[in-house]
């Protein structure tokens, strides 16, 4: 990310992978998100000092670490 304030919009899509965007309010990220790249499917929201999404705390398919 490019800065700590504000909100971010990261995409797990294999086409997308690791994609980020950013904007002082939730609504800004995504609109930033999706004037970019298209409609997005929210499945997590994480505030505060959380530090992983569900998601991350699976192991990695073959195909993410190829991506990666």
């Amino acid at each position: 990310m490019a800065h700590d304030s504000g909100c971010a919009v990261w995409c797990f899509d294999p086409d997308l992978w690791g994609t980020c965007t950013q904007g002082l309010t939730v609504d800004v990220a995504l609109e930033n998100f999706t004037r970019s790249y298209g409609p997005v499917k929210i499945f997590e929201t994480m505030s505060g000092d959380e530090q992983a999404f569900t998601r991350d705390r699976r192991p990695a398919t073959d195909q993410e670490l190829a991506l990666t």
